[in-house]
C-alpha cells in the first residue's frame, strides 16, 4: 500500500533464533532498549543479532578512522576532485599498506563519502579465505558506518560479507539462511527506498530467493510467499525502475499460476497506478541531481535537493508521520553524498535533525563532519556556535575553538580576502561571546584580535560600539582613536569613527578629525574628500551658523574648482532631494513646462543636469536608431526627420564652455555621442 504499509518479517525463521556472523557483526554495539523517540528518525536498527533486530536498536559511536603516523608521512593532502582518481587506482595495485594509509587519511575527513568505504572495505574481502578475513576490522568499520550512511553499494558489499560468512551447508542451511535473510530485511527497511538505485538492492535479495534450492513443499511454499512479499513492497515504493519491476511482479505472478495471478495482480494495479503518478513527478524533478566533485553549478544542485525536499514534506503518497520522516531524512542524507563540498547542504540536514527532529548528538555528529569535509566553510561553524550558545548547553570555550581554528587555518592557507575573513571570524567570536559572557571575555577577544598583523577597521568600530552600548563611552572613544592610528586612510572608518564622535556630541573630536582627513590624510583624494566635506556640511547645516556654512562654502570652491558648493547641497538633500523635485526640468508632465523655450532656459542650472540632458537625447537616438534597424526603415525620410530632430536638441544640450567646444571640433557624430556618454557615466 502506498498510504499505510505494514512491517513485514523476512525471516522463515522463529524469532527466538540469533543472527550472528559467526559470533556477532558488531562486536562495538550497544544494544539498547527501543524507544519510540529513536525510532522516529533511525530508518533501521543496527546489524546484530536476530533477536536484537526486532526488538532493540543499536546506537553507534561517531564515524571516526583510526590512523597511523604513516597515513600523513606516505600522502600528501591532495584535493578532492584528486583523491577521486588517486584512490581507485591505488586499490588495484593491491598494496594493502599503501592502501590502507590512503583511504585511512582519505575517510578520515571524507567521512560520508559511502562509495569509497565501499571500495575500502572490499580491498579487505576479496580475494581472501574466510579464515584469511580480518573479521574484527570488517565488522568493526560496518559497526561505525552503515546506518550513518545510506548507500546501497555498501549496503550490497555488507550483505556479501553475511553472505560469505553464513554459507549454506547440509548441516547448517536452515540456520544460515535465517540470517541473511534477516540481513537482507535490515538493508531493505534502511536502503530499500533509495530512488536511484535500491533496484541493485532488490536483485540481489531476488536472486538469493530464486536460487534457495528447495527440498521440501514447505520450503517450496515459504520461498514463493517470501518472493511474492518482496516483489509487492519493492513496487510500493517510488524508484527509476518502478516501471520495470512491475513487469517482473506480474510475470512472477502469471509464473506461478496463470489462473489465480489475475486477482493478486488486480489487487496491487490500483496502488501501483497512484504511485506511478507520483514516481513520475520524481523523476522529472531528480533528472538534473548528480554527484559534483567541486562546487561548480552548486546553486542548481541546491536547488534540486531543496526542491526534492519540499516534494517530500508535502507527503502526496499519504504515508504515516514515520514514513515520511524516514524519506525527508533520507533525501537529506542523500544531498550530503552527491554533493559533499556545498556546505548549505550539511546546514540544511543539521537543522532538520537538530530543531525538526530534535536529536542533538546527530546533529552535532552532522556539523562536525561537515567541517571536516569542508574544512573553510563559515555557516557550519556558525551553526555549530549557536547550538553551543543555547542556554542549555553553553560551552564558551568550544564556541571560542571552534571560530579560532577557522581563524588558525585561513591563516595557514593564502587565501583571497585571507584580512576581511579573519576580521570577520573574530567579529563573529566577538559578538557570541558578548551576548553569552562578561565584558573581560570580549576584551580578551579584541586582544587577540588585535595580535593579527592584518585585522582590518571593522574589529575596532565593532568593539568601541560594544563597550559603547555598555556604558563605557570612555573605552569606545579611546578604541576609535586608536583605531585612527592605523586606518587614518580608511575612509569607511573615517566616516563610522565620526558618526560615533557626533552621536556622543563630541564636536571637538570631530573637527579634529575631519579637518585632519581633509588636510593631510585625504588632500590627494578627490572622491575622499567629496564625502568628508559633504559630511562636514551636514554637521555645519545642524549645529553650525551661517559663517561657518559659508566658510566651509569657499573652502569647497578652492578645492575643487567650483562657481558654485551646489554639490554639497545635493549632497545633504540625498534622502529626499527638494532641489530635484522642484528646480529640475522633467519632461513629459504637462504641468512641468514642454516648450523648447522653457527647456533652453532650464538646460545650464548644473553641469550635471546638463550632462543628464545630452545623455537622455543620446538614449532617445540610440533607442530610435535601434528601432529603425528593427523595422528596416532607417533611410526613410520620416525616419531621418526624426533623426535630425533628436540631433538638433542634442546641439542645443552641448555646454557652451569653450574648452568643450574645442575637444568635439573635430569629431564626428558618433565620437561626440561616444564623448559625451563618457562625460556622463
Amino acid at each position: 500500500m502506498v498510504g499505510k504499509r505494514k512491517a513485514e518479517e523476512g525471516s522463515v525463521e522463529p524469532e527466538s533464533k540469533k543472527v550472528h556472523f559467526e559470533d556477532s557483526v558488531v562486536a562495538n554495539a550497544t544494544v539498547i532498549e527501543e524507544s519510540k523517540e529513536e525510532d522516529e528518525y533511525d530508518p533501521a536498527p543496527a546489524p546484530a543479532s536476530a533477536s536484537a533486530i526486532t526488538t532493540s536498536t543499536i546506537t553507534f559511536d561517531p564515524i571516526v578512522v583510526e590512523s597511523t603516523p604513516a597515513v600523513f608521512e606516505e600522502t600528501k593532502n591532495y584535493k578532492y576532485s584528486e583523491w577521486q582518481e588517486l584512490l581507485p587506482k591505488i586499490a588495484k595495485e593491491g598494496n594493502e599498506e599503501k592502501i590502507k594509509n590512503a583511504f585511512e587519511k582519505y575517510l578520515l575527513q571524507y567521512v560520508n563519502d559511502g562509495e569509497h568505504w565501499s571500495m575500502y572495505i572490499e580491498t579487505l574481502i576479496n580475494n581472501k579465505t574466510i579464515e584469511s578475513l580480518d573479521k574484527p576490522k570488517i565488522e568493526g568499520l560496518f559497526s561505525k558506518i552503515l546506518t550513518k550512511i545510506y548507500n546501497v553499494k555498501l549496503w550490497r558489499l555488507y550483505l556479501k560479507y553475511v553472505e560469505l560468512i553464513n554459507p549454506i551447508t547440509p548441516d547448517n542451511s536452515d540456520k544460515a539462511r535465517s540470517i541473511v535473510l534477516k540481513a537482507y530485511n535490515f538493508a531493505i527497511e534502511t536502503v530499500g527506498i533509495d530512488f536511484f538505485h535500491s533496484n541493485e538492492l532488490w536483485e540481489d535479495y531476488l536472486k538469493y530467493l530464486y536460487v534457495w534450492q528447495t527440498v521440501s513443499p514447505n520450503e517450496v511454499s515459504t520461498r514463493e510467499s517470501l518472493i511474492r512479499k518482496a516483489l509487492k513492497k519493492m513496487i510500493s515504493y517510488p524508484s527509476l525502475n518502478l516501471e520495470d519491476n512491475w513487469k517482473v511482479f506480474v510475470k512472477f505472478e502469471d509464473d506461478i499460476n496463470l489462473n489465480k495471478s489475475r486477482k493478486s495482480i488486480n489487487e496491487s494495479t490500483e496502488e501501483y497506478m497512484k504511485l506511478k503518478e507520483f514516481n513520475d513527478e520524481l523523476i522529472k524533478l531528480t533528472k538534473s541531481i548528480k554527484k559534483i566533485k567541486e562546487r561548480k553549478y552548486s546553486l542548481r544542485q541546491i536547488k534540486r535537493w531543496n526542491s526534492w525536499i519540499i516534494w517530500e514534506r508535502e507527503n502526496k503518497m499519504k504515508l504515516n508521520e514515520e514514513e515520511v520522516n524516514k524519506r525527508i531524512n533520507y533525501v537529506y542524507n542523500l544531498s550530503i553524498q552527491y554533493c559533499p563540498l556545498i556546505p548549505e547542504l550539511w546546514f540544511n540536514y543539521s537543522n532538520y535533525i537538530l530543531f525538526e527532529r530534535q536529536k542533538s548528538q546527530l546533529g552535532l555528529e552532522i556539523l562536525n563532519n561537515g567541517i571536516k569535509v569542508n574544512p573553510f566553510t563559515l555557516i557550519l561553524r556558525y551553526q555549530i556556535s549557536n547550538y553551543y550558545e543555547n542556554e542549555n548547553v553553553i560551552d564558551i570555550e568550544k564556541i571560542k575553538n571552534i571560530w579560532i581554528e577557522l581563524i588558525q587555518k585561513i591563516e595557514e592557507n593564502d587565501m583571497k580576502n585571507k584580512d576581511k575573513l579573519i576580521t570577520y571570524c573574530y567579529s563573529t567570536l566577538m559578538r557570541t561571546v558578548k551576548r553569552i559572557g562578561s565584558m573581560k571575555e570580549v576584551r580578551v577577544v579584541f586582544k587577540l584580535a588585535r595580535q593579527y598583523k592584518g585585522i582590518k577597521w571593522e574589529i575596532f568600530q565593532q568593539y568601541a560600539m560594544i563597550e559603547y552600548y555598555n556604558n563605557e563611552i570612555k573605552i569606545a572613544s579611546r578604541t576609535f582613536s586608536l583605531g585612527m592610528q592605523y586606518f587614518n586612510k580608511d575612509i569607511e572608518f573615517i566616516m563610522n569613527y565620526l558618526d560615533f564622535v557626533i552621536s556622543i556630541k563630541d564636536m571637538i573630536t570631530f573637527k579634529s578629525v575631519i579637518e585632519i582627513s581633509i588636510n593631510e590624510n585625504f588632500k590627494e583624494e578627490k572622491e575622499e574628500l567629496k564625502i568628508l566635506f559633504g559630511k562636514y556640511f551636514e554637521v555645519e547645516q545642524e549645529f553650525g551658523d551661517i559663517k561657518s556654512i559659508n566658510k566651509l562654502n569657499e573652502r569647497y570652491m578652492q578645492v575643487f574648482g567650483k562657481t558654485t558648493p551646489i554639490e554639497l547641497i545635493y549632497k545633504n538633500d540625498e534622502k529626499f532631494n527638494g532641489i530635484k523635485e522642484l528646480d529640475e526640468y522633467k519632461s513629459g508632465n504637462s504641468d512641468e513646462g514642454s516648450g523648447n523655450g522653457e527647456m533652453d532656459d532650464d538646460i545650464e542650472i548644473t553641469k550635471e543636469k546638463s550632462n543628464n540632458d545630452i545623455i537622455s537625447v543620446i538614449d532617445e537616438l540610440n533607442d530610435n536608431t535601434r528601432m529603425d534597424d528593427v523595422d528596416g526603415n532607417n533611410t526613410s525620410s520620416g525616419s531621418n526627420e526624426d533623426v535630425m530632430t533628436k540631433l538638433y536638441s542634442f546641439l542645443q544640450a552641448l555646454p557652451q564652455d569653450s574648452g568643450f567646444q574645442e575637444q568635439v571640433k573635430n569629431l564626428s557624430i558618433g565620437q561626440i555621442l561616444e564623448y559625451f556618454q563618457s562625460v556622463g557615466s
